[in-house]
């Protein structure tokens, strides 16, 4: 069994941007892990571990939505973190276009996924917070750019990743990529 999950691909232009962004938000002191430029991507669905069986469900589900759903615009805008209220453990950046939330929507009804309401939040993980170290910090920086525009992108295609945990962070590797109708 290996974890996988779906996600879209962010241009060079816009990884560079956000990256600029999380090294201000590493400023603030924070106890954090930032995502690595090659590892940012829009998170559609978080799938776990799944096994071959289940695998091939998941490729002819992505394949059949993929060719019905248009290519779009993405806006990525927008500073947010889960899970809310005194706790962050995620610093996220949004994604807004409503063809978004009805692809995940989707994409979750066919593979019978069960989600809370946070994780039909399109969003980009920048940061996973390992303490509370300098949170009032984090919360004034967070609360001053929480309308930040960084930029917009066409959605051309849907990938499925596999992830691998490594004590040196995350290892995503491209198992298909689903071209959008």
């Amino acid at each position: 069994m290996r974890r996988f999950f779906v996600g879209i691909p962010l241009p060079e232009a816009l990884q560079e941007t956000i990256i600029l962004f999380a090294s201000q938000l590493d400023q603030t002191g924070g106890d954090f892990r930032l995502v690595q430029k090659e590892n940012l991507h829009l998170t559609l669905s978080f799938l776990g571990n799944i096994g071959d069986r289940e695998i091939s469900l998941v490729l002819g589900t992505l394949s059949t939505l993929c060719k019905r759903q248009k290519k779009f615009e993405v806006s990525i805008r927008g500073i947010g973190f889960f899970p809310g209220g005194e706790r962050i453990n995620v610093i996220w950046i949004g994604a807004h276009n409503p063809l978004l939330v009805d692809f995940i929507q989707q994409l979750n009804a066919a593979l019978q996924i069960e989600t809370d309401h946070a994780e039909e939040i399109p969003h980009l993980t920048i940061a996973r917070v390992k303490s509370g170290k300098n949170r009032e910090t984090i919360f004034e920086f967070l609360n001053k750019v929480k309308d930040t525009h960084f930029g917009s992108f066409r959605a051309e295609k849907i990938v499925l990743y596999a992830s691998e945990l490594t004590p040196n962070g995350p290892i995503y590797t491209v198992m298909k990529e689903f071209l959008l109708g």
